[in-house]
C-alpha cells in the first residue's frame, strides 16, 4: 500500500486522509484557490478601508467565514473520495488493528514466547542488533 513504517504511527484518520490525498486521481486540496481568494480579500479590505476605516474588520470577518466554508468543502471532497476507495481504507484499518492491537503497541499485547518459538535465537540477536537504549525512538523490525 506504499506506506512507510513512520506512516503507520499516524492516527487511523490521519493515515486514511494521507493515503487518499496521495493516491486520488483528483486534486482534493483547495489551498491554491484559497490563496487566490485571500489575495482578492486583501484588495477588498484595502478598498473598504479607504471608504470607511471601520469596514476593515468587517471584511476580515467575511474572510474568516469563507475560509471555514472552503475548509468544509475540502473535507467533503476527501470524504467523497473515501467512498471510492472504501476497500483500501478498510485494509488500512486492518493493518492498524494488527500492528496496534487495542490501540496500543504490539509488543504490549503479543507474547514474546510465540515469537521466540517461531524464530529462535536469531530473533534475540535481531532484537539486540536493533536496540539502541539511548535513542528514544521506535525500532521497527520486519519479517523478510
Amino acid at each position: 500500500m506504499e506506506l512507510s513504517p513512520a506512516d503507520l504511527f499516524k492516527s487511523t484518520d490521519e493515515l486514511k486522509n494521507y493515503w487518499i490525498k496521495k493516491h486520488s486521481d483528483h486534486t482534493l486540496s483547495i489551498q491554491n484557490e484559497w490563496a487566490a481568494l485571500s489575495t482578492i480579500f486583501d484588495t477588498l479590505k484595502e478598498r473598504a478601508a479607504k471608504i470607511d476605516p471601520t469596514l476593515g474588520p468587517s471584511t476580515e470577518a467575511v474572510r474568516v467565514r469563507l475560509k471555514k466554508a472552503i475548509d468544509n468543502l475540502e473535507k467533503k471532497l476527501v470524504r467523497s473520495e473515501k467512498h471510492n476507495y472504501h476497500t483500501r481504507l478498510e485494509q488500512i484499518e486492518q493493518i492498524k488493528a494488527e500492528l496496534f492491537p487495542g490501540g496500543s503497541l504490539q509488543e504490549r499485547n503479543e507474547n514474546f514466547g510465540l515469537l521466540y518459538v517461531k524464530w529462535g535465537q536469531s530473533f534475540i540477536d535481531e532484537l539486540i542488533a536493533g536496540f539502541e537504549p539511548l535513542d528514544f525512538e521506535f525500532a521497527v523490525l520486519t519479517e523478510a
